[in-house]
């Protein structure tokens, strides 16, 4: 009976200890995948000069191809905390799960690193933020 008991928590304990590893990998995959897109919004953004309909066309086009997270609910990126109220939300008609806001002569973004698993992906969201050079000649494309 003893040997039965002792397998029993050595299974537990085996699946415990993959199971951590597991999410810190999911983790780690999921972070790099949106610090990855946050990085290549911010360039676009610096490297075009500003944010219009054309350039979210390109970045929604770079989205679909990486396999980035569509909107699955109605996220307002309002709800999105430290953003300084001089900025304002831009990217309104993205159907992907990304947040551009237009500030007083920069932009900053923010996307979101998920976890993809059916019962905690709506309820764990991290963000992950950046934001673009000061333009010093800023005009708005809008």
């Amino acid at each position: 009976m003893r040997e039965a008991t002792g397998n029993a928590l050595l299974t537990m304990m085996i699946t415990s200890i993959i199971a951590v590893i597991m999410i810190f990998f999911v983790g780690s995959i999921s972070y790099s995948k949106s610090y990855k897109i946050k990085n290549y919004i911010v360039n676009e953004i610096e490297e075009y000069g500003g944010w219009d309909s054309s350039l979210q066309a390109s970045v929604d086009s770079y989205m679909k191809d990486i396999g980035y997270n569509v909107r699955k609910d109605d996220y307002k990126c309002n709800r999105v905390s430290n953003i300084p109220t001089t900025c304002k939300y831009i990217n309104i008609n993205s159907s992907y799960d990304y947040c551009v806001y237009e500030c007083k002569n920069y932009y900053k973004v923010v996307t979101f690193m998920k976890f993809e698993f059916p019962v905690i992906s709506d309820i764990i969201k991290f963000e992950v933020r950046g934001e673009t050079n000061t333009f010093n000649d800023f005009n708005k494309s809008n």
